[in-house]
């Protein structure tokens, strides 16, 4: 990672992707499919990248099973690239940066590890080298207890939008990522 399109502001961390790298992994179609456990219990949520062009893209966002079928209600809004990057800003300070390979559903990810430390809360962010954009696993520890773990289940490019269709249409058909 080069550090000059890395780094958005003084005393920040390098950021895990550039815009640019962010825009060429968030092609128009990308469908992302999380698992989430907290005190709440265990949900998935989908994400999907569409009218994707050089400054952002249209970014739907819905609750939906663990095969990506939207459950409810879909929130679409558009997102600049640069405002995705920013996600991944963190005080250089609070950051803890290192290297490691986890074991997801979507397979074993060579990952840049984020640890970021706020007091007693601890976010922990895994963000896979193949896959820019979001990350594969986050966890939110406070006072040394795990109160939420989200995971990357599924990372595909499908064709449809799910606005129109309420479903990520054709997800056993589409193309994984590798």
């Amino acid at each position: 990672m080069s550090t000059g399109d890395h780094i958005l502001g003084p005393d920040t961390a390098p950021t895990p992707f550039s815009t640019s790298e962010i825009r060429e992994g968030c092609p128009s179609g990308r469908t992302v499919v999380v698992r989430v456990e907290d005190g709440d219990g265990v949900r998935h949520r989908l994400s999907r990248f569409a009218a994707a062009d050089d400054v952002g893209a249209l970014h739907e966002r819905a609750d939906c099973e663990a095969d990506g079928t939207v459950i409810g209600e879909v929130a679409g809004s558009h997102v600049a690239w640069l405002d995705l990057q920013k996600h991944a800003s963190f005080p250089a300070s609070a950051t803890v940066i290192d290297n490691e390979t986890v074991s997801l559903p979507v397979g074993l990810e060579e990952c840049v590890r984020y640890v970021v430390t706020d007091a007693e809360d601890v976010t922990t962010f895994w963000f896979s080298r193949t896959r820019p954009g979001m990350p594969v696993k986050v966890t939110f520890t406070r006072g040394g207890q795990v109160l939420s773990t989200t995971v990357m289940v599924s990372d595909r490019i499908v064709s449809d939008r799910i606005v129109s269709d309420r479903v990520a249409p054709n997800l056993h058909e589409a193309t994984p990522r590798e």
